[in-house]
This record gives structure tokens, sequence and C-alpha cells, in this order.
């Protein structure tokens, strides 16, 4: 399936495209991860059985959205960056704010610290019955 527009993956609806899948008795494999950007025509997702496409693109369509910013719903990746950036600016000879460069680190070791403490994500979805129905490469 390919992407009708361009923009970054905002968000993954996994669960309507498990349900989704295990009603086609289907693999769908997502391209792209949340954060990423993807230009129009590009493919986004494949079906396993290649055939069942045409039934599943309908709701691809509904459980990818693809917007004109990153957002931190599911891309954390974005969210660090942000903070990352700030405390650069704030650092650089022209401001020298060392009380925001502190702050930043700070946020920067609360996030990581999150991050640490949940299992890592692995990119299987799977429906009640334990069979695979949605893979995306894993952040890493």
């Amino acid at each position: 399936m390919l992407c009708p527009k361009s923009g970054y993956l905002q968000h993954v609806d996994h669960g309507a495209l498990v349900a989704a899948a295990r009603v086609t008795d289907t693999l769908i494999v997502l391209r792209f991860r949340s954060g990423q950007f993807v230009l129009r025509g590009e493919p986004l997702a494949a079906i396993v059985p290649a055939e069942k496409l045409a039934t599943l693109e309908a709701a691809i369509d509904r459980g990818v959205h693809i917007g004109r910013h990153r957002t931190l719903t599911q891309d954390s990746e974005f969210g660090i960056a942000q903070v990352v950036e700030i405390a650069i600016r704030a650092l650089s000879p022209a401001v020298n704010d060392t009380f925001t460069g502190v702050a930043c680190v700070d946020w920067l070791a609360d996030a990581l610290l999150t991050l640490a403490e949940r299992p890592p994500l692995e990119g299987n979805w799977y429906d009640s019955e334990s069979r695979l129905r949605v893979w995306m490469r894993p952040c890493g």
C-alpha cells in the first residue's frame, strides 16, 4: 500500500489494525514507525498475503495517521530531541543561559529513566489467539 500523502507518521492505532488483520487472516507489515517522514507514493505497508491488500486499505488508512508535524503521542524521540535543542540553544555563546541548560539535563534524565523503566517495544502486535497480525520495525 502506497502512502496517500507526504508527512510524519504521527500515530498508529495498533488495536484497530490487529482487529482488521484478524478478520481478514493477514499480517500487516508497517514500513515506518511514528516520527518518521513518509513521502507520498512511498510504500507505507505490506500485506501478507498480498492479494488481500484491497480489503485492508481502508482500515490501514483509518489506523495510520500522517500529519504535517511530529507529535509526542507515540514519538518519544521527538520530545527528547526538542529538549536537547533547547539545551543547545540555551548554552550557545549568544544566549549563555546555564539555568535552562541544567533544567534540560534534569528533564532529559527523567525522560531516560521513564524509557528505561518500560519494557522494550519489539514491534510485534498479536491477536487474542497469539497470532502475529501487525509488525513494524522497532525503535533503535
